[in-house]
């Protein structure tokens, strides 16, 4: 496996397109993947910064919550940019879902800070579905700037030495 950050990148920039109120999205099947409004944002901004602290060998710790399901709570979810908002929420379409695809558009289709959403969600899936159609991979990178694709081949590359997949 490889592209564990372009994993992010394609949530957050597929949700990207549906950030604001005119802009969230209920119905699942509506959701496109690209849409001309997408573009990377804060959150692929602070990912690969992340990541670059990580190959710069800099600690860092994460606390996830408890859940429910993913039907209980969509119809009622609203924007909500806040961790406790975001990070529970994201985790549900990651546990609820069929495959990468289907995990951004779960997370998207909730109707709230989309990008955010399905870049939190995305990454769970890619790590656990272990694979994203390369029709995205490619769009993602072309949307990035060059370092971004630059950190994501370097952290790629760390990532599978330690891992030896």
């Amino acid at each position: 496996m490889k592209n564990y950050l372009i994993s992010e990148a394609i949530g957050d920039i597929a949700g990207s397109a549906y950030e604001g109120r005119a802009h969230r999205i209920k119905d699942y099947n509506k959701v496109k993947m690209f849409s001309n409004r997408a573009h990377f944002t804060d959150d692929t901004v602070l990912t690969f910064a992340c990541a670059e602290a990580f190959i710069n060998h800099l600690d860092m710790t994460m606390n996830l919550w408890a859940y429910q399901k993913y039907a209980d709570f969509h119809d009622t979810y609203t924007f909500n940019s806040t961790c406790a908002g975001s990070v529970g929420p994201a985790m549900i379409c990651f546990l609820e879902s069929e495959d990468y695809v289907d995990c951004i558009k779960l997370a998207i289709s909730l109707g709230g800070d989309a990008d955010t959403l399905a870049a939190i969600a995305g990454p769970m899936a890619y790590a656990y579905y272990k694979q994203m159609p390369d029709a995205l991979v490619y769009q993602a990178m072309k949307k990035l700037p060059d370092w971004m694709v630059e950190v994501s081949e370097r952290f790629d590359e760390i990532v599978i030495t330690k891992i030896k997949i």
